[in-house]
C-alpha cells in the first residue's frame, strides 16, 4: 500500500503552498516562523515559496534563499500550533479513513515529531581530545574521539594547551549541512552568507584567532562519524576575527563566502560546511602562544537549540536555471580533397556540452573526432546520393582553447561546424531525428523534446550554395564551397515539451539536401509524480537508441484516492542493444490503473518488458505489451497482476518473432474474490502455460493454433474453450 504524504513534509508544504504563504506573509506568521525583526534575513520582504528548511525571496531583480540545516519552519509550524494539530488529527482519526473527503491528511501526525529530532541533514561537532602534540601533528590525525549531533549549544571550534610546552591536547570542528536542493539543478549562485548564533561564550587564553568556513565532505549527512574530523577542507570559504564574533546574543555573527564558498553550494543536493581555527586551517602559529591547560574556542547554537530565531543559516543569492545556452561556434571552412584536418574551439562556463556536424560532398563517412585528444561520440547521420551529414557529441569537454580533429574514411571534401553549450546534462543528447530531400523543397526536421527547457540543435549538408535559417532558430554556422552549404542552427530554451521543427530556406530545384537535430537535455532533469486525491498523473517517456547501445526507462506514480495512473513508455533500439521499462504503479482505492508499453526491436537484440500493477479495492487494473523482434533474437515479457476484492484484472500480451528466435510469456493473476482473469495469446505457435493454484474457471482462447500446458494444483472443475479447430496440445497436469 502507498503511504500517504508525511504531515509537515516537503511534498506536504508543496500541496498546501498558498496557504502557509498567506500565512507567512502575515505579521503573526513571521512570528510564528521566527523569521521576525533581525531574527532573519528576509526583512519585510514577501516570501515567494517555503519548504520545511527554507524560505524564497527576491530583492529587486535578485532570488534568494535562506537555509537551515534541519527542518525548522516544519518544526516551527508543528510547535507552535500544535493544539490545531492535534484537533485535526482527532478528526482525521476518527473520521478520514471512513471518508477520504473528509481526510485533512494528519492522520499520520504521530509520526511527524519523531522526524523532527532526527538530523537530516546534520550539524554537529567532532573532537579530538587526550593528544600531546604539536598544532602540525594534531591537525593531522585522521579520527577524533567523539562525534556528536544532539547538542543544542556549545563549542564550535576550539584548541586547548596540554602540560608540556609547545604541545597541544584536544582539537575541536563543526560540520553543518545544509539541504539546497529546492533551488534546483543548473541554479547560479552569486552571492552567499553563512551566519551563527552566540549567546556570550569565547576564549582567547593561547591567542585570539580567526574563525573561518570551510567545505567538508561528512561521510554521511545524516550521522557524524569520528572518521569526519578528517573531512574537511583546507580552503577558506570567509572568516570573522575573534574581535568582531558576536556574543552579545542579539544578533547574527555573519560571515561572507567568497567564490569558492559559493561554488560549493550545491544546488541539487546537499551544501556540506565545516567551521575550524585559523590556526588549525592554516597550520600557522601566529597569534599563537601555548598555555598549559588553557583554551581559545568560539561556542555557538547549533540547530537542536529550542525555536528557529537562532539556529545556523545559509543566505543564498542565486539566478534559477532557464536552460543551456549558446557558447560558442566555430567551424573549419570548406576542406577540399582532404582525409583529415583540424581547428580551433574555445568553450567556456560551467556543464558544457559540444556538437561538431560534419557536411560531407562525397561517398564517404567520417571515422572519428577529437577534441583535446578526447574521442567525441557519434549521434546520427542522414544520407541522400551523395550528400551526408553527421553530428558528434561530447559530453563536458574541456574549457579553453582546443583543436577539433576530425578523421574520413577516405579523401573527401567537406565542412565542419561546432557549437558548444552550457547548463547540459552529462546525459547530453536526449532524443534526435533526421531527414533527406530534394528539389525546390525548405529543409526541416521535426523533433519531440523530452525535457522542459531543452535546446533543439540541427546541422544542414546541401548542395545548394545559399542558405540560411528559417523560423525561430539563429544560425551559428554556414560555410559553403564549390560543392555546396554545411551549417548549423539552434533553438531554446524549449518550453513546454513538444515538437519543434528546424528549417533552412529553399534549395533549388537540381539540389538535395539531409539534416539532422538533437535536442540537449538540461542539467539535472528529474520527472516525479506524487497525487493523492481525485486526480490524475501522467507519465510519458521515450527513447531511441541506434547502435550497440542501452536504453532503460524507470516510472513510478503513486496515486491514493479516487484517481488515475497512466504511464505510457516508447523505446526503439535497431542494433544488437538492451532495451528495459520497469515500470510500477500502485493503487489503493476506488480508482484505475494503466500500463501501455510498446518495444521494437530488429536486430540481435534482447527486449525486456516488466510490469507489476497492485490494486486491492474495488478497481481494475490493466497491463498491456507488445513486443516485436525479427531476427535471432529473444524477446520477453514478464507480467504480475495482484488484486484481492471485488476487481478485474487484465493481460493483454503480443509477440511477434519471424526467424530463429525465442518468445516467451509469463503472466501471473492473482486474484481472490469474485473477480476475473484473463489471458490472451494473439499469435500463432507460441506456448501458453497456466498455473492454476486455487479453484477457478479457467477460459483460453487461441486466435491462431498454439500448443496449452494447463497446471492445476487445487482440484476443481475446469471448462475449456478453443475458439479455433486442431492441432492444439492440450497438457492437464493435476
Amino acid at each position: 500500500m502507498q503511504e500517504p504524504i508525511r504531515v509537515f513534509s516537503k511534498e506536504w508544504f508543496e500541496q498546501h503552498q498558498s496557504k502557509i504563504l498567506k500565512l507567512a506573509n502575515t505579521r503573526y506568521g513571521r512570528w510564528l516562523l521566527r523569521i521576525h525583526g533581525d531574527r532573519s534575513s528576509v526583512g519585510n520582504s514577501k516570501i515567494t515559496k517555503i519548504l520545511p528548511n527554507v524560505i524564497f525571496w527576491s530583492e529587486g531583480d535578485q532570488n534568494k534563499a535562506e537555509f537551515r540545516t534541519h527542518d525548522k519552519f516544519a518544526k516551527r509550524l508543528y510547535y507552535g500550533l500544535k493544539p490545531l494539530w492535534f484537533m485535526l488529527h482527532g478528526w482525521d482519526f476518527i473520521f478520514g479513513d471512513m471518508a477520504r473527503q473528509l481526510d485533512f491528511g494528519f492522520n499520520t501526525l504521530t509520526q511527524f515529531p519523531g522526524s523532527i529530532g532526527t538530523d537530516n541533514p546534520l550539524d554537529g561537532n567532532i573532537d579530538l581530545s587526550g593528544q600531546d602534540a604539536t598544532l602540525a601533528t594534531i591537525r593531522g590525525v585522521g579520527t577524533g574521539t567523539t562525534a556528536v549531533i544532539t547538542d543544542n549549544e556549545a563549542t564550535i571550534a576550539r584548541l586547548v594547551g596540554s602540560t608540556t610546552t609547545n604541545q597541544y591536547q584536544a582539537l575541536k570542528r563543526s560540520i553543518y549541512c545544509f539541504d539546497t536542493s529546492s533551488m534546483g539543478a543548473g541554479a547560479t549562485v552569486s552571492a552567499a552568507t553563512f551566519s551563527l548564533w552566540s549567546r556570550g561564550v569565547k576564549q582567547n587564553g593561547l591567542g585570539s584567532p580567526d574563525l573561518h568556513i570551510a567545505g567538508a565532505t561528512p561521510a554521511s549527512t545524516t550521522a557524524l562519524a569520528t572518521s569526519d574530523f578528517s573531512n574537511i577542507a583546507r580552503t577558506s570559504y570567509g572568516s570573522v576575527t575573534y574581535a568582531n564574533f558576536d556574543v552579545s546574543d542579539t544578533a547574527y555573527t555573519d560571515i561572507t563566502l567568497n567564490s569558492s564558498g559559493q561554488s560549493n553550494i550545491v544546488a541539487n543536493g546537499i551544501s556540506s560546511f565545516s567551521a575550524q581555527l585559523s590556526w588549525d586551517i592554516l597550520n600557522s602559529t601566529t597569534g599563537l602562544t601555548w598555555a598549559a591547560s588553557t583554551a581559545s574556542r568560539f561556542d555557538a547554537i547549533y540547530s537542536n537549540f529550542t525555536g528557529t530565531s537562532k539556529d545556523p543559516k545559509l543566505v543564498v543569492t542565486y539566478t534559477p536555471f532557464t536552460g543551456p545556452a549558446w557558447d560558442a561556434a566555430s567551424n573549419s571552412g570548406y576542406q577540399a580533397n582532404l582525409s583529415s584536418y583540424s581547428w580551433t574551439h574555445v568553450c567556456t562556463g560551467a556543464n558544457l556540452g559540444l556538437l561538431v556536424n560534419i557536411s560531407i560532398f562525397g561517398a564517404g563517412s567520417v571515422s572519428g573526432i577529437t577534441y583535446n585528444g578526447v574521442a567525441m561520440s557519434f549521434i546520427r547521420a542522414d544520407t541522400i546520393g551523395l550528400y551526408r551529414n553527421e553530428i558528434w557529441a561530447l559530453s563536458g569537454p574541456a574549457t579553453g582553447s582546443h583543436s577539433i580533429a576530425v578523421t574520413l574514411s577516405g579523401v573527401l571534401t567537406s565542412i565542419g561546424s561546432a557549437d558548444s553549450y552550457t547548463g547540459v546534462d552529462s546525459d547530453m543528447v536526449e532524443a534526435h531525428a533526421g531527414a533527406t530531400g530534394s528539389g525546390a523543397t525548405a529543409p526541416s526536421v521535426n523533433l519531440t523534446t523530452l525535457s522542459d527547457k531543452a535546446w533543439v540543435v540541427n546541422g544542414l549538408t546541401t548542395s545548394d550554395g545559399t542558405m540560411s535559417v528559417t523560423g525561430a532558430q539563429t544560425q551559428r554556422n554556414n560555410q559553403n564551397g564549390a560543392l555546396g552549404t554545411g551549417g548549423m542552427g539552434d533553438q531554446g530554451p524549449i518550453s513546454p515539451v513538444g515538437s519543434t521543427t528546424s528549417s533552412w530556406s529553399t534549395t533549388g530545384a537540381l539540389d538535395s539536401w539531409a539534416i539532422g537535430a538533437v535536442a540537449l537535455n538540461p542539467i539535472g532533469e528529474t520527472f516525479t509524480t506524487v497525487q493523492n486525491q481525485l486526480g490524475k498523473s501522467r507519465i510519458t517517456a521515450a527513447t531511441s537508441q541506434t547502435q550497440g547501445g542501452k536504453s532503460r526507462i524507470t516510472a513510478a506514480t503513486a496515486k491514493t484516492q479516487g484517481g488515475k495512473s497512466r504511464i505510457t513508455a516508447t523505446t526503439t533500439q535497431t542494433q544488437p542493444g538492451k532495451a528495459r521499462i520497469q515500470i510500477t504503479t500502485p493503487k489503493i482505492q476506488t480508482g484505475k490503473s494503466r500500463i501501455t508499453i510498446v518495444t521494437p526491436q530488429t536486430q540481435l537484440g534482447k527486449a525486456d518488458i516488466r510490469a507489476n500493477t497492485q490494486q486491492n479495492q474495488l478497481g481494475k487494473a490493466d497491463i498491456r505489451g507488445t513486443t516485436q523482434q525479427t531476427q535471432q533474437g529473444k524477446s520477453r515479457i514478464n507480467l504480475i497482476t495482484n488484486q484481492t476484492q471485488l476487481g478485474k484484472s487484465r493481460i493483454t500480451i503480443a509477440t511477434l518473432q519471424s526467424q530463429t528466435g525465442k518468445a516467451r510469456l509469463n503472466a501471473r493473476s492473482m486474484h481472490a474474490i469474485t473477480g476475473k482473469a484473463s489471458i490472451v495469446s494473439p499469435i500463432a505457435g507460441v506456448p501458453i502455460s497456466l498455473i492454476v493454484q486455487q479453484p477457478a474457471p479457467i477460459t483460453i482462447t487461441t486466435v491462431q493454433p498454439a500448443p496449452v500446458s494447463l497446471i492445476i494444483q487445487q482440484p476443481a472443475p475446469i471448462t475449456l474453450t478453443v475458439q479455433q479447430p486442431p492441432p492444439i496440445s492440450l497438457t492437464i497436469v493435476a
